[in-house]
């Protein structure tokens, strides 16, 4: 009877899914595609379509495309960009510290959330910070409307783009819990036929507090058997000449298509705070289902008249 209720959970669970969570056909359909060439050739038709119906949209994005672009020839090339600030988090570094500092963080456990303060003594290798604390964050749309990451994403989608997902977690020097959380071991994220993500820095990282590392190339070559998000345990890539290792002070950034292979190390020394931003054509399933936000919840310089509010849609109502 205990494995007919559970057998029954998981069907009304997908059911429910397929029904009223956003994004979640699309992306359940894409991760399918594995085969690099097929992929690449989905990616294309999607970006070709975006373009016929979201013209509007298109000629917008048009004035922050350039051919010669380093980073999306980086991106293109290598499957991640060089590191680069971003000056909107360095201007406002003190009062964002303090305002993640100031809330509580998260850790799942076998489907629970454990909330702590995050001066306690860490028993976790992670800590999340709800998805409505990042989005509140001071200055938050100020980063994400950086004009390099505009620049650069602009000139690799040639395409309409939106902020899909946005995280922020501390991961914590905790030995006895070495090994234990996934994204530590070298893996893919299979999230959209076309995304990017930024990875920034929010305190200071060097080799012994968890620095990201990619194995350039390798959004374009097949290394397992089959191409999944499981982790790749493969004492090969362990020995790749083409590993980078993301190192970097507060508000250094890099920009990555982690459908190739990466993971975050394990911190040693001391604890890493990190901002990860995901922008894709179309929405994962990790994306809200619906905008939470309203502008005068937002503290930033900006002019509200000047955000783009196509790519902050999924987040901020108009």
């Amino acid at each position: 009877m205990k494995f007919l209720g559970k057998k029954l959970y998981k069907k009304l669970r997908l059911l429910y899914l397929i029904l009223f969570k956003k994004g979640f056909i699309y992306h359940s359909f894409q991760k399918h595609f594995t085969n690099l060439s097929l992929r690449g050739n989905m990616a294309n038709i999607e970006k070709s379509f975006n373009n016929f119906i979201r013209k509007k949209e298109h000629q917008y994005y048009k004035q922050y495309q350039k051919s010669d672009n380093k980073d999306k020839e980086d991106l293109i090339n290598c499957g991640v960009s060089s590191p680069f600030q971003i000056e909107e988090f360095l201007n406002n570094k003190t009062d964002i510290l303090n305002y993640f500092k100031s809330h509580k963080v998260f850790y799942v456990k076998r489907g629970k959330k454990t909330y702590f303060e995050y001066d306690n003594n860490f028993d976790f290798e992670l800590g999340y910070y709800d998805e409505g604390i990042t989005l509140r964050c001071p200055y938050i749309v100020d980063i994400i409307s950086n004009k390099k990451i505009l620049n650069c994403l602009s000139s690799y989608f040639s395409s309409p783009y939106k902020l899909d997902s946005v995280s922020c977690w501390w991961s914590f020097k905790n030995l006895e819990k070495v090994g234990v959380e996934n994204t530590r071991f070298f893996h893919r994220d299979i999230d959209n036929f076309n995304f990017i993500k930024v990875f920034l820095y929010l305190n200071d990282v060097d080799e012994n507090s968890g620095p990201n590392q990619y194995l350039m190339y390798s959004h374009k070559k097949k290394y397992e058997k089959k191409i999944s998000p499981r982790i790749i345990k493969d004492e090969r890539i362990e020995k790749e000449k083409n590993i980078f290792t993301f190192t970097g002070k507060s508000g250094d950034a890099i920009l990555a298509n982690t459908f190739g292979i990466h993971r975050g190390s394990n911190p040693v020394s001391k604890n890493r705070l990190m901002m990860v931003m995901s922008f894709s054509l179309y929405n994962s399933s990790y994306c809200p289902n619906k905008p939470f936000l309203k502008k005068n919840e937002l503290k930033t310089n900006l002019n509200f008249d000047h955000l783009n509010d196509y790519m902050l849609s999924n987040y901020i109502q108009n």
